[in-house]
C-alpha cells in the first residue's frame, strides 16, 4: 500500500490562517467588551440624572422593566454558551439598571 503524505504546503496554510483568524476574534471580543460597555452607560448615566434631578417623573419604570427583563435573559445566555463577552457586558449593564431602578423607586 502506499502510504499518502499531507500536503505541507497546505497544513502550513492552514495553520497560518486559523492563527490569523484567531487573533482577529480576540481584538473583535476586546473591542465588544469596550462598545457593549459604553452602550450600557446609559443606565447610569439615567441613575445619575435622577438623583441629581431629584424626579423619575419622565422615566418609564415599565420600559427599564422589560429592559432589565432582556438584560438579565442576555446575561443567563451568555453564561449558557460560556460567552464571555455576553457575561461582562450584561453583569456591567444589569447593576446600571438596577442603580435606576433605585433611584427611580428612592425619588418617587
Amino acid at each position: 500500500m502506499h502510504k499518502i503524505e499531507p500536503d505541507t504546503a497546505f497544513t502550513k496554510e492552514k495553520v497560518s490562517k486559523e492563527k490569523a483568524q484567531g487573533s482577529l476574534i480576540k481584538v473583535a471580543e476586546k473591542l465588544m467588551v469596550l462598545v457593549g460597555v459604553l452602550g450600557q452607560t446609559l443606565y447610569y448615566f439615567q441613575a445619575y440624572k435622577i438623583y441629581s434631578v431629584g424626579s423619575a417623573k419622565d422615566v418609564s419604570g415599565i420600559g427599564f422593566g422589560f429592559s432589565f427583563f432582556s438584560l438579565v435573559c442576555w446575561l443567563l445566555y451568555g453564561i449558557l454558551i460560556k460567552n464571555k463577552v455576553l457575561i461582562i457586558v450584561n453583569i456591567f449593564a444589569i447593576i446600571g439598571a438596577s442603580l435606576t431602578f433605585l433611584a427611580i423607586f428612592l425619588v418617587s
